[in-house]
């Protein structure tokens, strides 16, 4: 019996002292953890401090004709005070893509101390409204002096840029094959079209089936009427079948 008795008080103590060494393993392993964590946060707060790695070069590539150089220099400047790692690559994206005229924006950090800012602009497709530059896509942009004197002229309500830029691109390949180009397109408020073709002709749509009075237009002009062109101060193309001519005085 006395045998039997120290066995269980035996292994009673071995199972007291495997739960112990099992609860202290688990308090280490605990610990660690804490430990690893821990040190884990510390070295990314270290790392994002801007004094630890600095941004000491930008390199810009692209070239830029008609961004704002002050916005874009303002939004990288501002960025790179936080250095490498702190730097928000895609907040400084944004800003630098809601500046006028910039279309695409890459950034790319480079080992230890460098940004590379790539940058690519809309180009202009014509003025609009004569105070702005408008591309193929309907984006608007501030006119940069001395770039623009090739460009054609669109005019029409702010709100129905695009609409127009379409219009634009539709009736100048009707156009194109006969030589002619078109210097200005107008959108009325009352929504009537109406396009000078060089050199200063004027050719009035209406406000429906633009495409076919133009392709009437361009019929009439290459079987005879660019013989009298320079003669001519408008057409005026608001009919279903022909046309109305108006001749310069004198």
């Amino acid at each position: 019996m006395k045998a039997r008795g120290n066995k269980k008080r035996q292994a009673t103590t071995k199972t007291t002292a495997i739960s112990a060494w099992l609860s202290q393993l688990h308090l280490t392993q605990s610990f660690g953890w804490l430990l690893l964590l821990w040190l884990i946060a510390v070295g990314i707060y270290w790392h994002q401090q801007p004094p630890q790695f600095p941004i000491h070069k930008v390199t810009l590539q692209g070239r830029l004709q008609y961004a704002s150089t002050k916005l874009i220099d303002k939004s990288i400047n501002e960025a790179v005070n936080a250095g490498f790692f702190g730097l928000d690559v895609t907040a400084l994206k944004a800003k630098l893509l809601a500046i006028p005229a910039i279309e695409k924006v890459k950034l790319r950090r480079i080992w230890p101390d460098t940004l590379q800012v790539q940058i690519e602009e809309y180009q202009p497709l014509a003025i609009w409204n004569k105070t702005q530059l408008i591309s193929a896509q309907g984006q608007l942009f501030p006119i940069v002096s001395g770039k623009i004197t090739h460009l054609p002229q669109l005019q029409g309500p702010q709100e129905q840029a695009l609409m127009v830029v379409r219009h634009y691109q539709q009736l100048q390949n009707i156009i194109a094959p006969s030589g002619l180009s078109i210097r200005q397109l107008e959108l009325a408020s009352r929504g009537a079209w109406q396009i000078m073709v060089a050199p200063d002709l004027l050719v009035i749509l209406g406000t429906t089936d633009l495409p076919s009075r133009l392709t009437r237009f361009v019929n009439a002009y290459e079987k005879g009427l660019k013989t009298q062109v320079g003669k001519v101060a408008y057409i005026d193309m608001r009919y279903s079948s022909g046309m109305a001519v108006g001749w310069k005085s004198g």
